[in-house]
């Protein structure tokens, strides 16, 4: 059975919370008697990929065990899963909270030194909640990287995301996660390309004008997702990034889902490329090893193939069917709504030492 405790003496509203949506209290209890919601004591907490790795989200039983020490995680009306890897999370109380997000790194390149896919973003506001009402929260997760002998490209990283649960026509918070690395890129000036931005649009795909002029696709604006190369029926295509609001752009010549999903349409990263699946490039239990990441990163394309773009509030270009091209890092937002004040963005998260980054995303939620 689930309490809903008062803090100090106070009149205690306790709604009815919505069960598909999350259910939010917003207007509910204020004004009213000076009453206030207040379920548990909260400082802060770090939102991860619950260990999950690859183009599906952790489940509520990954998150249970990874938040164990908390006392709000195995309590449904404070903590809760509608789609796989959208995490619900309750605000305890009415207040103002800071919101931090990074994307996820995209995939590295194996026999390229140096090795590493393209950085997360990070961002952060500071927002007025309402006690009772929950957000969305997706944790961006890395991209997959190629396991073979040969020097070709991997997947997206995906986006981290917070927007209220019972509305979706604003995202709160989003960080863009970096492309996946591809041939050769951190020697010739295309890692800039597959970074993330602090910038709200995604970042067009990388091209050295190798590939016979054919241009790599534009990043995605205003929350949309990424373009992707029309290569035509007799190329594959790797997978553009998804945004907020829409997924990562298709063509009917695609070879298979590679695209990023919306992270309002669940965020699941792209699958690789039907060429992969032809090199039989698999690692353990079948698992495509050039997905993108969860949170909207684009799947790579077959062997010596272009990179999946990386996923975030707009999606990044994809590239195209070479291995010089590599897809474009995905865009960041902060929302000026609910105060939407102390904003900060970063181009992309370095967290390692001598440039490296290899970290999935995080959502750190903190009570001021």
């Amino acid at each position: 059975m689930s309490f809903i405790i008062p803090k100090k003496p106070q009149i205690l509203y306790a709604p009815m919370l919505g069960s598909l949506g999350g259910g939010s209290v917003r207007g509910f209890g204020r004004g009213v008697g000076g009453g206030s919601f207040f379920a548990y004591d909260f400082t802060n907490h770090t939102f991860t990929n619950a260990s999950s790795t690859g183009r599906y989200g952790p489940t509520l039983a990954n998150c249970q065990s990874a938040y164990s020490g908390t006392v709000w995680v195995n309590n449904s009306t404070w903590f809760k899963m509608t789609s796989q890897g959208t995490q619900q999370w309750l605000v305890p109380e009415t207040g103002t909270y800071t919101i931090k997000c990074a994307g996820a790194q995209g995939a590295n390149t194996i026999n390229r030194n140096p090795s590493y896919g393209g950085y997360g973003a990070i961002a952060q506001g500071t927002f007025s909640f309402e006690g009772g009402e929950f957000l969305n929260i997706i944790v961006g997760q890395k991209g997959r990287s190629h396991q073979g002998s040969s020097p070709v490209s991997g997947g997206g990283g995906g986006g981290s995301f917070v927007w209220l649960a019972d509305d979706q026509t604003d995202c709160l918070v989003a960080a863009g996660g970096g492309g996946g690395q591809t041939d050769n890129a951190a020697t010739d000036g295309r890692h800039n390309t597959f970074h993330a931005t602090k910038n709200s649009s995604g970042k067009a795909g990388g091209s050295d004008g190798y590939n016979n002029g054919r241009p790599s696709a534009g990043g995605g604006s205003s929350g949309n997702g990424g373009n992707t190369a029309n290569e035509g029926s007799s190329f594959d295509t790797p997978g553009a990034g998804g945004g907020f609001f829409t997924s990562g752009e298709t063509w009917a010549t695609a070879p298979s889902n590679v695209w990023g999903l919306a992270a309002i349409s669940g965020g699941q990263g792209g699958a690789a490329g039907l060429n992969t699946s032809a090199r039989n490039d698999t690692g353990a239990n079948g698992v495509s090893n050039r997905e993108g990441g969860f949170g909207g990163g684009g799947g790579g394309e077959g062997w010596y193939g272009g990179s999946g773009a990386g996923g975030g509030y707009s999606g990044g270009g994809s590239g195209r069917d070479d291995d010089r091209t590599c897809g474009g890092g995905g865009g960041s937002y902060v929302s000026t709504a609910l105060g939407g004040g102390n904003i900060v963005l970063t181009d992309h998260y370095n967290n390692g030492s001598g440039g490296s980054n290899t970290n999935h995303g995080y959502v750190t939620i903190t009570k001021l």
